[in-house]
């Protein structure tokens, strides 16, 4: 966040850790307004969040927070930029679902730490799948 400031962006915080009882009730939430298809690719079950990990953090400023379009503004051009500076990634890239099996969310980060953020970028590889060389 410091970083972000520094460069001119005002990156907030909005969903980090959540227990099982809270991803539960938000993918339900997904299902019944989406259906049981398209909650399959924008929110995991309980048990197989990221964010239960304690590793998952959903950033974003005030414009186009948790939306695609989150991506094309100044900020999220910075985070997608600069996430591997300080041990993150951005965890669903634009045009990787298949290779993720999520949607594309320029908000979604995932800490992997800085020698392995670092060595994901320095790969080439476009997704964390593809970093350790799991099939879709």
């Amino acid at each position: 966040m410091r970083g972000a400031a520094k460069d001119g962006h005002n990156l907030k915080l909005l969903s980090g850790y959540r227990s099982a009882a809270e991803q539960d009730a938000l993918r339900n939430s997904y299902e019944q307004r989406y259906g049981t298809s398209y909650a399959n690719t924008i929110s995991a079950p309980a048990g197989f969040s990221e964010h239960q990990t304690g590793l998952a953090a959903d950033v974003g400023n005030g414009r186009c927070d948790l939306e695609k379009c989150f991506g094309q503004t100044p900020a999220g051009k910075w985070v997608a930029k600069n996430a591997s500076k300080y041990g993150f990634t951005v965890r669903y890239p634009l045009g990787q679902e298949e290779s993720t099996g999520y949607a594309y969310e320029p908000w979604h980060l995932r800490y992997l730490g800085s020698k392995t953020s670092k060595d994901l970028v320095k790969s080439k590889a476009k997704t964390l799948e593809q970093y350790y060389g799991l099939k879709p």
